[in-house]
């Protein structure tokens, strides 16, 4: 089983029952936390475990991910220069921000076009789902009712074959 966790809910800290290993879980599930060992030959191996979970700390507490909105190490006097074919261009760090701003609202707006194409999906299901049971109970409504009007027709034809049946024995006395 495959689990990821989200940087800002990761917890790193040093494993209770051997000083040789840290273990890593997320905030919102304690219940199963990965335990990483170092080798316990080594005589640096606690060592290890305590730079380990330093650096991962550092990783997590450094990392973009917290604001994912925020554009970092991007300022007005930054530039690049990108080679398009024979030119080269160069640009500012303000279109640079822009950019990526434009990427990030795009990824939103794509996401949120996703969603709201799966609701309609949805909702058209939905209502094919009722058109098809409409159908189906109409159908059944108009064959009910033309068999109820064959049976009228048969009980009243043999209703009328008995009446000329009980005339004909009246007249034949």
């Amino acid at each position: 089983m495959q689990r990821s966790f989200l940087l800002d809910d990761i917890v790193v800290k040093a494993f209770e029952l051997d000083s040789n290993c840290f273990e890593v879980y997320s905030r919102n599930d304690v219940k199963d936390p990965l335990v990483l060992c170092g080798c316990p030959f080594e005589t640096s191996s606690k060592d290890a475990a305590v730079s380990w979970i330093k650096e991962i700390q550092k990783f997590r507490d450094n990392c973009a991910s917290k604001d994912s909105n925020k554009i970092i190490n991007i300022n007005s006097n930054s530039k690049i220069k990108m080679n398009l074919g024979n030119e080269t261009i160069e640009v500012s760090g303000d279109k640079l921000k822009q950019l990526a701003r434009n990427s990030l609202e795009s990824k939103v707006k794509d996401k949120q076009t996703e969603e709201d194409e799966k609701q309609q999906q949805k909702i058209n299901d939905e209502l094919n789902q009722v058109e098809s049971i409409t159908s189906n109970y109409t159908k059944n409504e108009f064959f009910k009712e033309r068999l109820l009007e064959t049976e009228e027709e048969l009980k009243s034809k043999n209703e009328l074959e008995n009446l000329d049946k009980m005339i004909q024995k009246e007249a034949e006395k």
